[in-house]
């Protein structure tokens, strides 16, 4: 079954008929599932994917109980999920600021809105995250340390610093992406005219130099070790947007491949690629990847803290030989979870962010890619 718009608006009564219009519980039930109407459902089927990837490494391989079991064996490689959430954020940032009219002069309202879109969840996650570790500490099935959180840590969690104080740590590991992220989004609101001109030398200078930074200076996860797979993302929207050619989509994203190879290793490269080749081509994709898609931002940041309790416990009362289970039970639970965060806070935010709109200038309507069009140039 394939994305279709879903609920259908029903009239309340049929004109011809008579027939009323669908109610009670299993309708009600059906909205509330149902994922959110896209125009990119690929882009939220790869982000389901990515989310279930990650979700399935920290509940086999990040766990001691699994590390060296043939089931730990089968999720080893899940953490490159998180390499093609990069990918289509390398993608679908830039693509929505194009759509939207972005300007510089809109590089306050495009930080308001990924704040905005990101920071409720983010900033829940660590509440929950802290009231778990806390409340676990009153049970006797607990075998972990004492929590040890500062008020300087929490303070160094909201901009994202974690990474420039080697002396504290993430409360969740899955946090250091976020930073790569945000780190993200003020290059590219600074660098978003250069990468859409219309001169084909500007746009490639600027795709290629920022992919290259990796060749300078590339400390471990931040954004100058991952500059070419967020560039691969980025080359796929102009390509998408009818901004670049075929051929020069593919000399980047060869060059780009090139330099991942250079900065990380082999796997991210073919997962970068194939992550790109589905964001260009691939535009259906099956229901239940789009419902996950739409909660895989709460599903990333709740399933490392709420799976590893699913399975500490669960490990006390189902048999050694059926443990196997456990992992599976640890990412229903965080998809459970995940859902009730998106619907009380996360679907708020992002309605929150999307009202917020850029001041528009006026375009060359007769050629929106002209070299005068302040969404390309980000003139005043």
């Amino acid at each position: 079954m394939y994305f279709t718009p879903y609920p259908p608006k029903l009239p309340l009564e049929s004109k011809s008929k008579g027939i009323p219009r669908p109610c009670g519980l299993l309708y009600s039930f059906n909205y509330m599932f149902a994922p959110e109407k896209t125009k990119l459902p690929g882009i939220q089927g790869l982000r389901a994917i990515a989310a279930l990837a990650v979700m399935y490494c920290h509940s086999t391989y990040g766990l001691p109980e699994y590390t060296y079991t043939t089931l730990g064996a089968t999720g080893r490689h899940g953490y490159l999920g998180v390499y093609m959430f990069f990918v289509i954020s390398g993608f679908i940032v830039p693509y929505t600021m194009f759509h939207g009219g972005y300007t510089l002069r809109n590089f306050w309202r495009f930080m308001a809105k990924r704040m905005i879109r990101v920071e409720p969840p983010y900033l829940a996650s660590i509440a929950i995250s802290l009231l778990i570790w806390w409340a676990s500490r009153f049970s006797t099935m607990y075998r972990g340390g004492e929590p040890q959180v500062t008020w300087t840590q929490l303070g160094l969690h909201l901009g994202y610093l974690i990474p420039y104080f080697p002396n504290y740590k993430w409360i969740s590991g899955v946090y250091w992406s976020l930073a790569v992220e945000f780190q993200y989004y003020v290059s590219l609101s600074l660098l978003f005219p250069l990468f859409v001109s219309r001169k084909p030398a500007v746009r490639i200078t600027a795709c290629l130099a920022f992919a290259s930074i990796c060749l300078i200076w590339r400390p471990h996860q931040s954004l100058l070790e991952l500059a070419p797979v967020f560039v691969i993302g980025i080359v796929a929207a102009l390509y998408r947007l009818g901004i670049a050619s075929r051929n020069e989509m593919f000399a980047l994203v060869a060059t780009c491949a090139v330099l991942t190879s250079i900065s990380l290793w082999w796997q991210v490269v073919a997962v970068t690629l194939v992550t790109w080749a589905c964001v260009v081509w691939v535009n259906r994709m099956p229901v239940i990847l789009l419902f996950i898609g739409d909660i895989s931002y709460s599903v990333y940041l709740l399933h490392d803290m709420v799976g590893r309790r699913v399975v500490h416990i669960g490990a006390h009362f189902v048999p050694e030989r059926f443990d196997y289970v456990l992992p599976f039970a640890a990412m229903s639970v965080s998809l459970v979870c995940a859902f009730a965060m998106y619907r009380i806070l996360e679907l708020p935010a992002k309605r929150w962010a999307s009202s917020i709109k850029y001041r528009r200038e006026p375009r060359n309507l007769a050629n929106p890619l002209d070299a005068n069009s302040p969404v390309l140039t980000g003139s005043n």
